[in-house]
């Protein structure tokens, strides 16, 4: 069963999940889905800012050190 499961792609997920837990397994799915867009597009923007400042030693200006990042 676990082999089966294993070999399933990820778009199959809501489908096999709804089997288990039911339609609310498809909701909770989308939602977890869209989280995880949401916190990997703000890690790459403030990453990517924080690259930029650095290289550019944009540090001087008192509103853009490293302390007023976080």
């Amino acid at each position: 069963m676990k082999e089966a499961l294993a070999s399933e792609p990820l778009q199959n997920a809501p489908v096999m999940l709804s089997n288990v837990l039911g339609h609310a397994a498809e909701i909770v799915f989308a939602l977890a889905l869209l989280a995880s867009g949401q916190s990997s597009t703000m890690t790459g923007t403030y990453a990517g800012r924080r690259l930029l400042l650095a290289i550019f030693d944009l540090y001087s200006d008192a509103s853009a050190s490293p302390d007023a990042l976080t």
